[in-house]
C-alpha cells in the first residue's frame, strides 16, 4: 500500500507536458509582427488601396472606442483579446472610408488580405526565433515518460499565431489554445483551463484526469494539476505567477526580453523594495485581484523570481537540460506521505504559495498623473517613458 502511494507521487513529479507561451518567448513579436504589417501594405498598395493611416494605428482607434467588442467578458482588459476580429475591423474600416467600398466588398477583401498577413506572420517566424528553438524542442519531444509516452508539447497564447502552422515547429505541438478562442486573455485562468481540459482529454493522461474528464467541475480540474506540468513564458505575471496559481512548475524564459529587462533593472536600482517577499506573497494569497506593478521595486526582485518562478533562464537552449533535470523520477521523501499528525509542519510562506491556485490576476502598470500614451500598434495604454508595449510586445 504504502509502495503504491509512493509510485504514484513519482508518476506526478515528472514532466508530462510542457506548454510555451509564444510571442517573445519562442519567437520576437517585434520582428514578426512588423514582417507581417508590411507584408499587408503592400499587397493593399498592389490593390491601389488608399491607406492614410495604417491598419495598426486603425485598429488601436477602434480597439479605444468600443472596448467591449474585443474585449466582451473582461472589458477592464487593458489589451484587445479578439484580435483578428480586430484586424479585419480595421481593414474594413480603410476600405469603407477611404476608398468608397461597399460593405460586402470590403468583407471579402478583408478576408483575403487578412490571411496573407496571417501566413507573412507565420512565415517570419522562423528566422526570428529563440537561439537553439527547434533542437531545444526536438530534445524535449525525445523524452519519454516512465509508461513509455512522450511529453505533451502544447502552447498558451494571447496572440493568434499558431506553431503548427509553421513547418518547423508542426511535428512538436500537440494542442494550442489562443486567447481568443476563450474569450479572455492571460493571467486569466480560463485560458489555462482550457489547455487543462484538452489535456485531460488525451488517452496518455486518463491516470490522472480519468475516463472522463470531460464530467469534471473546475475545481477538480484545478486539483490534478500538478508539477508535471510545466509552464514556460516571458511574462512574469501572465505566465510565472499565472501558472504557479496552478500549481504548475514554472519556467521564466528571458531570452527575447533582456534588453527590456536591463532598462527596467536601471529603473529599479532607483526605487527600493516596497514590502519583503513574505509580505507580498501573503498580500497575493489573500486577494482575489492581484495587482502588481511592472517595474516596482519588488516585482523582478531576485527573491520575488525564486518564490514565483521554478526556473530562470536566459538563454532558450538551457531549457532541455532544466526539464531533464526535473524529469529524472526521484523517491518521494517518506516523510511526506505520512499522516499530518506525523509529519513536520509546512512552513507558513508554502502555505500562502500554495493557495494562489484560487487567484485571479490583473496587470497594473505604473501611471504618473497624466503621463501616458497609448500602443500605436494595439491601443494599449502605457507609461509615457514605455520603450515597448506590454501588450503587444512592438517597440515605442
Amino acid at each position: 500500500m504504502f509502495e503504491d502511494k509512493v509510485d504514484k507521487m513519482k508518476v506526478k513529479s515528472e514532466v508530462r507536458v510542457v506548454s510555451f507561451d509564444l510571442d517573445n518567448t519562442l519567437w520576437n513579436t517585434s520582428a514578426t509582427i512588423d514582417a507581417a504589417n508590411d507584408a499587408l501594405a503592400s499587397f493593399l498598395d498592389s490593390r491601389k488601396i488608399v491607406q492614410p493611416i495604417r491598419v495598426e494605428k486603425v485598429m488601436g482607434e477602434l480597439f479605444q472606442k468600443n472596448k467591449s467588442r474585443y474585449c466582451p467578458l473582461d472589458q477592464r482588459a487593458k489589451t484587445p483579446v479578439y484580435l483578428t476580429l480586430l484586424r479585419k475591423d480595421a481593414i474594413r474600416n480603410i476600405l469603407e472610408e477611404a476608398n468608397g467600398y461597399c460593405t460586402e466588398k470590403a468583407t471579402s477583401l478583408s478576408e483575403e488580405a487578412f490571411e496573407l498577413w496571417v501566413q507573412a506572420r507565420h512565415d517570419a517566424i522562423l528566422n526570428n526565433m529563440a537561439v537553439s528553438a527547434v533542437h531545444c524542442l526536438k530534445e524535449i519531444s525525445s523524452m519519454q515518460r516512465k509508461d513509455g509516452h512522450r511529453i505533451i508539447i502544447g502552447a498558451i497564447t494571447d496572440g493568434n499565431s499558431d506553431p503548427k502552422r509553421v513547418q518547423a515547429l508542426a511535428p512538436f505541438f500537440d494542442f494550442c489554445i489562443n486567447a481568443e478562442s476563450v474569450g479572455v486573455g492571460k493571467p486569466d485562468k480560463r485560458v489555462y483551463l482550457e489547455a487543462i481540459r484538452q489535456v485531460a482529454s488525451m488517452p496518455s493522461m486518463q491516470d490522472i484526469f480519468g475516463n472522463s474528464p470531460g464530467t469534471l467541475p473546475v475545481d477538480s480540474l484545478e486539483e490534478k494539476v500538478g508539477p508535471f506540468w510545466v509552464h514556460v513564458g516571458d511574462d512574469f505575471t501572465k505566465d510565472v505567477v499565472a501558472g504557479k496559481g496552478l500549481n504548475m512548475r514554472t519556467v521564466w524564459c528571458r531570452e527575447l526580453i533582456l534588453d527590456s529587462l536591463k532598462q527596467q533593472t536601471v529603473v529599479n536600482k532607483e526605487i527600493p523594495p516596497e514590502r519583503s517577499v513574505e509580505d507580498l506573497v501573503k498580500q497575493v494569497s489573500e486577494m482575489k485581484v492581484v495587482k502588481m506593478e511592472i517595474g516596482a521595486g519588488d516585482y523582478l526582485s531576485d527573491m520575488l523570481q525564486k518564490e514565483f518562478a521554478d526556473s530562470v533562464i536566459d538563454s532558450f537552449i538551457d531549457l532541455s537540460s532544466v526539464l531533464k533535470e526535473w524529469h529524472a523520477i526521484e523517491p518521494t521523501p517518506a516523510s511526506s506521505l505520512l499522516p499530518a499528525e506525523d509529519s513536520q509542519q509546512v512552513p507558513p510562506l508554502q502555505v500562502e504559495k500554495a493557495s494562489l491556485r484560487t487567484i485571479t490576476l490583473e496587470v497594473v502598470e505604473p501611471v504618473n498623473g497624466d503621463e501616458t500614451k497609448f500602443c500605436i500598434f494595439c491601443g494599449t495604454k502605457l507609461p509615457s517613458v514605455a520603450k515597448f508595449c506590454s501588450g503587444c510586445g512592438q517597440a515605442q
